[in-house]
């Protein structure tokens, strides 16, 4: 894949930038989504100042996805996971400060205001999705899939690209649920499946929500081929990437972490 060293270049410097000793102590190392790395790479690729622009972006994703695992992870609470739950709320809030700094620092104060703006919205959303009960599953991915690319979708707007941002909207939620098929095979509950299983009033097992994530796979990537007939070429990438197996990009960010880690 063309872009493959760029991107693990990017995801090299996130893992440097998110590691800090302290907290490696208390919380894992946080995880990043390739994929996104890809979707914004392509976005900013004619940017003078992609790096900072890309970087930032995915900052803010990190810090985002950071502050998710507080309710969940923390739930039941006690005194001994309440230093965890403090932990993981300024994990959160210090991955969102290396955004602004390294924005102020390059001199891309005008990116800032895009970006809040992503933040806010991204806010509004999660309060009505992640406390909104739901009949069935169908629905919940519906909604969710404007959670998945929020961030995504302001950068598009700054980067004035979003008029096909159908298709990157529906590809982010197909890299998602690959992504999340790949572990709940593997018996790896997440933040997303237990949101699922708490939020969702249908019945539902494990096997259920996979042969429900099988459905929408199968439903996005049809869609995703009759969008790509008009896709400009900036875009190829991601399609590209549709045939990319999920195994080995989950591996190839694992040994990336663990180099990352063992530094």
């Amino acid at each position: 894949m063309r872009h493959n060293e760029t991107i693990d270049k990017y995801i090299k410097q996130l893992n440097q930038y998110t590691s800090y000793e302290y907290l490696e102590l208390y919380l894992d190392q946080p995880t990043i989504e390739k994929y996104k790395v890809l979707a914004l790479h392509v976005l900013t690729e004619e940017n003078d100042q992609q790096e900072s622009l890309l970087l930032s972006a995915m900052l803010v994703q990190i810090a985002l996805n950071t502050h998710d695992r507080v309710d969940k992870q923390y739930k039941h609470s006690s005194t001994k996971l309440f230093k965890g739950q403090q932990l993981t709320v300024l994990a959160g809030d210090y991955f969102s400060g290396i955004y602004y700094h390294l924005l102020a620092h390059h001199g891309n104060r005008d990116f800032i205001p895009a970006l809040a703006r992503g933040i806010k919205d991204i806010t509004k959303l999660k309060l009505s999705v992640y406390y909104h009960e739901y009949e069935q599953m169908n629905d919940f991915f519906q909604d969710f899939i404007k959670v998945e690319s929020m961030i995504i979708k302001h950068v598009a707007h700054y980067m004035e690209k979003a008029e096909h941002f159908e298709y990157i909207e529906n590809w982010l939620m197909l890299m998602k649920l690959k992504y999340e098929r790949y572990l709940i095979q593997q018996n790896q509950l997440t933040f997303f499946h237990e949101l699922i299983l708490n939020n969702v009033k249908q019945p539902l097992t494990i096997e259920l929500i996979d042969k429900h994530f099988t459905e929408w796979i199968d439903k996005i990537t049809g869609k995703l081929e009759i969008l790509a007939s008009n896709l400009p070429a900036y875009l190829q990438p991601l399609h590209d990437f549709n045939m990319y197996n999920i195994y080995d990009f989950i591996q190839s960010s694992s040994s990336l972490m663990e180099e990352g880690l063992s530094k």
